[in-house]
């Protein structure tokens, strides 16, 4: 898990910087469901195509600031 949070602070920062976009997130998303045992907030991330880029954000935020 703490790859996982790390790789969540490094996606938060590039969606913030316009690194990546949205569905660049969704798909990283995706894909950590498919082979890992993830937190809640992934299946959220998945399901955000809709959100603003904030509210992406906010749930990238809160996966790399779980211990």
């Amino acid at each position: 898990m703490d790859n996982l949070r790390i790789l969540a602070g490094f996606y938060y920062l590039a969606l913030a910087t316009s690194y990546k976009n949205k569905d660049d997130i969704i798909q990283w998303a995706d894909n950590c469901i498919d082979k890992y045992d993830i937190p809640y907030e992934f299946i959220e991330l998945s399901l955000s195509g809709s959100k603003s880029i904030e509210d992406i954000l906010s749930i990238l935020k809160s996966l790399y600031g779980q211990s």
